[in-house]
């Protein structure tokens, strides 16, 4: 039986980067999805276990995710900003910086390390599957019109490899079984949100189908 390990990104102390519009941390909302996948993973006959990193290092979850699965996707959303120094600082206990949110950037990527090298392959399936899942109908579509598209596809930011240094890499380096880091939206993105939103139930059901196709692949 194959062993999915789905961590979730950051902790119940650092939650992450926070989204206006869908009104929650990255752990949180992850921690929650991660639940809905395990129970599509076990009717699908495969297992699956959450695991977060509460208390626990980096390393040791890398550690026990080697120990038990046989596959691992961390779970993150992506989010622009930029911190400025605060013009309020020191009135009414305002802090030092504040962050400005950049809503402009939006997409899908995901994230893989070099070691194993199967991670390629996995990240590739896994990336096919969740750009599948929230691709939708384009309601603005005309066939009459040759501009438009009869879908609207989320823009595919591609399958990266990390380098020693990113953020994130010792999460996936910790990782020694085929594993990615997946970002499949950009939190400080309202329509990448919302998108989500509509399909999240989708996205849940592809990670199970790519996990399948993956393993069929790598044969």
């Amino acid at each position: 039986m194959i062993k999915v390990a789905l961590i979730v990104g950051h902790s119940e102390a650092s939650k992450g980067a926070y989204s206006a519009s869908l009104q929650t941390h990255e752990y949180p909302l992850w921690k929650e999805v991660a639940l809905e996948a395990c129970r599509e993973f076990r009717e699908t006959g495969l297992d699956a276990k959450v695991i977060t990193r509460d208390g626990i290092s980096i390393e040791k979850v890398g550690e026990m995710v080697n120990e038990w699965a046989d596959l691992a996707i961390e779970l993150h959303f992506n989010s622009s900003g930029k911190k400025i120094k605060n013009p309020q600082f020191g009135h009414n206990n305002q802090p030092e910086y504040i962050t400005i949110t950049d809503i402009t950037p939006s997409g899908c990527e995901t994230l893989y390390d070099a070691d194993p090298v199967d991670s390629k392959l996995f990240a590739q399936t896994i990336h096919n599957g969740i750009l599948k899942s929230l691709t939708e109908a384009n309601p603005n579509y005309s066939e009459f019109r040759k501009d438009t598209n009869p879908w609207s596809k989320p823009k595919d930011r591609g399958v990266k490899l990390m380098d020693q240094g990113d953020r994130g890499y010792r999460n996936l380096h910790s990782v020694k079984i085929p594993s990615c880091l997946i970002e499949p939206f950009f939190g400080s993105n309202a329509r990448d949100c919302q998108r989500f939103k509509r399909n999240r139930a989708q996205f849940t059901r592809a990670l199970v189908s790519s996990v399948l196709t993956y393993k069929i692949l790598s044969k």
